[in-house]
């Protein structure tokens, strides 16, 4: 193969994983209404929610199961928006 033909596949397997990425991160945007894209920034990962609310990780999943919170997975991940963590904090002072 000349150099030419060898440096011309590269170039294309190469636009082809961009392509391919691409699609995958269109994707998961389109899976997130137009408000949970504006507050992206504000998701936490399932590890920093237990952190704030001071609960175990099976708890943050029973919270999850019970509908208590709103699980968001983006790329196979969970995350959850840090203002129902917070809501659910007060919410519990303001029961007590």
């Amino acid at each position: 193969m000349k150099p030419e033909n060898i440096k011309n596949r590269i170039l294309s397997e190469i636009k082809y994983e961009m392509d391919q990425l691409l699609v995958r991160v269109i994707f998961s945007i389109e899976k997130l209404t137009e408000e949970e894209y504006t507050n992206l920034t504000e998701y936490v990962t399932r590890i920093k929610a237990a952190e704030i609310l001071d609960i175990s990780l099976p708890t943050l999943t029973k919270l999850t199961k019970e509908k208590k919170l709103k699980a968001y997975f983006i790329s196979n991940k969970c995350y959850y928006l840090r203002q129902q963590l917070l809501e659910l904090i007060t919410n519990n002072f303001k029961s007590k």
